[in-house]
């Protein structure tokens, strides 16, 4: 794409979507967009591990 961004789009028959993103740069940059009119985007996140690393960098400060 020419795009500086990809949507992703992803449904499934099963109760969950599993999502690998892997990049040659040390981050990989997850942007959520929610084309709803809901205030929110849920992200449920599942592993086969004990813990899940999130890792959530914001140039914006929030209260």
């Amino acid at each position: 794409s020419d795009l500086p961004y990809v949507k992703l789009s992803i449904h499934s028959d099963l109760p969950y979507v599993k999502l690998s993103i892997q990049s040659g740069l040390p981050y990989v940059n997850l942007i959520i967009q929610s084309d709803s009119d809901l205030p929110y985007v849920k992200l449920s996140i599942h592993s086969d591990l004990p813990y899940v690393d999130l890792i959530i960098q914001s140039d914006v400060s929030y209260v």
